[in-house]
Order: C-alpha cells, then sequence, then structure tokens
C-alpha cells in the first residue's frame, strides 16, 4: 500500500496543538511558518495509518481555522514502515475520507456515467445478439456499473445519508437506463432465446448465481478499501449485473414471460449478493464513522440494511426451493 503526503495548514494558535499531536505520533514532521502567520506542517505516512491521524486532528482541531489535505506519494526513499496496529483493527486500508472521495462522483448521476451504461448495454446486447464472449466481456469492460453499487455499502456501512441516496440514485438511473436501451435494441436487434449466450441466463438458477455476486461484491469492495486498482473487479460486477438485465428485457420483448422472469431472478440474485458483500466487507475492514451520532446513525443503518438484504436472500433460497434446486 502506497504512502500518503499529508498537509496541514492551521492558524498560529493552532500550530502547538498540531505540533504536539505528530511529535506524541512519532511521525516526522516539517514546519512552515507563512507571512500571514499561517503555518504549514508536512508529514509522509503508511496509507493505512492516515485515518487514525486525521481523526484525532479533527478531534482536537474542531470547527474551522485549519485545512488538511490526504495527497497520493507514488514513491519515498526510504520506504515509510507502518506502525504498529492498533487494538481496534489491523487491516490495511485507506482512510474513510479517501473511500468517501473515492466514490464521491460514484454517487452522481452525470452525461458520463448514462452515456457509459448506454454504451455498454448497447455493445452486449450486440455481444448476446452475436453469441460473442467477447463482445459481451468488452462491454462489461466500459460498464460503469461497480462505483454506485459499492457507494451503496459505504454508505450503509457509514450511515451517510447522502451517498446513500446519491447512490441510490445512480444505481436506479443506470439500471432503468439499460433496461430501455435493452428493450429498444431487442426490438431492432431481437435475441436468439437458443443461443449457448441467452440459454446460459435463462438456466434455471442457482445458489451459484449469489456465490458469482458474493464474490464479485466482496472483491470489489476489498480493491478499494485497498487503494488498489479496481477496474477488473468492475468487470465481475457488470458481468453480474448488464448481461441478465439486457436477456431480462429481450425476453419481455419476445414476449417469453418464463424465460424473463428466470432472468429477472438472476438479476435479483445478484443484486442482493453484491450489497451483502459490499456491507460486510466494509464493515470487516472496520470502516465506520468517527463521531458518536455518526456511530449510533451508522449501527441503525447496517441493522436495517442487513435484515433487507438477508430477508431477500432467504426470499431467494425460497424460490430456489419451489424450483426443486
Amino acid at each position: 500500500m502506497r504512502e500518503r503526503k499529508l498537509e496541514i495548514l492551521v492558524d498560529d494558535h493552532r500550530l502547538e496543538a498540531v505540533q504536539e499531536l505528530l511529535t506524541e505520533s512519532e511521525f516526522p514532521f516539517r514546519l512552515h511558518k507563512n507571512e500571514d502567520n499561517s503555518c504549514l506542517f508536512t508529514t509522509v505516512l503508511s496509507a493505512s495509518d492516515v485515518e487514525a491521524l486525521t481523526d484525532e486532528i479533527q478531534n482536537r482541531l474542531p470547527g474551522d481555522g485549519y485545512q488538511l489535505v490526504v495527497l497520493p506519494v507514488e514513491v519515498a526513499i526510504p520506504a515509510i514502515p507502518d506502525k504498529a496496529p492498533s487494538p481496534e483493527s489491523s487491516h490495511k486500508r485507506i482512510s474513510r475520507e479517501e473511500l468517501k472521495a473515492e466514490f464521491a462522483d460514484s454517487s452522481r448521476i452525470s452525461v458520463n456515467y448514462l452515456s457509459m451504461v448506454v454504451l455498454s448495454t448497447l455493445v452486449a446486447a450486440i455481444g448476446l445478439h452475436r453469441d460473442n464472449v467477447a463482445v459481451i466481456i468488452g462491454a462489461m469492460v466500459i460498464a460503469p456499473l461497480l462505483g454506485p453499487q459499492m457507494a451503496l455499502g459505504l454508505g450503509v456501512t457509514l450511515g451517510d445519508l447522502k451517498l446513500l441516496r446519491g447512490a441510490l440514485r445512480t444505481s436506479f438511473a443506470g439500471l432503468f437506463l439499460a433496461f430501455v436501451v435493452a428493450v429498444l435494441a431487442g426490438l431492432l436487434w431481437p435475441l436468439d432465446p437458443e443461443s449457448a449466450e441467452v440459454q446460459s441466463r435463462i438456466a434455471r438458477p442457482s445458489l451459484a448465481d449469489v456465490a458469482l455476486a458474493l464474490a464479485a461484491g466482496s472483491a470489489g469492495a476489498l480493491a478499494f478499501a485497498g487503494g488498489v486498482q479496481a477496474s477488473l473487479v468492475g468487470v465481475m460486477v457488470a458481468v453480474a449485473l448488464l448481461p441478465p438485465l439486457v436477456v431480462l428485457a429481450d425476453m419481455l420483448v419476445l414476449e417469453r414471460a418464463d424465460d424473463a422472469a428466470t432472468a429477472a431472478l438472476g438479476l435479483f440474485a445478484n443484486v442482493i449478493g453484491i450489497n451483502l458483500a459490499a456491507v460486510a466487507v466494509f464493515t470487516l475492514q472496520s470502516v465506520r464513522p468517527r463521531t458518536p451520532f455518526e456511530l449510533r446513525l451508522s449501527a441503525k443503518m447496517l441493522k436495517r440494511a442487513l435484515f433487507v438484504w438477508l430477508t431477500l436472500l432467504a426470499a431467494y433460497v425460497a424460490i430456489l426451493a419451489s424450483f426443486g434446486t
């Protein structure tokens, strides 16, 4: 995990508090006094140590009068060693603020997001029409479905209502737009229900669908929490969501209600698994709010979310039982 550079700009009367904190934390730092009596502290530390230090700074410096900036570091020579893990958590992950910043754009509906949804859905529809796995995978590479799903899990874990609402809107908008595009594509280029790629998505559902979704959601959450490139994980999430949605739309166009219901059930299982896995991984990674009020709110939201997702999972299993699987 790469290092981070922290820049802390404070008023002159807050200088001693920050200097004392950095000295206690045993992080090497530099201090520069500006002509306007402000002070700039800089330090380089492991990404996994950022959250504890920034939390302590916010606790000791309530209100305004300071600004804290976290910058990525490509190389530090010599390398910055990690501090000993705290009793609360030994997980190697980036800070909650970095995670929230990472998902800020993913939880907003933008022209680029909607355009990528349209393009990826069209490519997926063409791939299914041609029964071409390579084209379908190409659609997954450009599908922007990972971010909103992970942002939804993080919003629940942190009790962040703004992030949660934004992620819900973005997820629903993306899936609805993909459905509409798939319907239009189905009217122009009807799928062959007997093709291998379509058959694999209208086959009898099983617990393997949930396992795939759980794996995709867990991989996505772990990738983001570790601060590593998540584009390949995004392919996994898109594979779990986009093709079943396109097949569902096309089966409705072809008036094949049973096949449409099976595709919808597969999509249902994938949404459950991805979101349940994301919430579970962020929780196990000790991603939690800073203030007591936010902690209480996140605990309530987490219980409700787990109840909803586990209830839906139980309903899916019950439906499987009715199929005799």
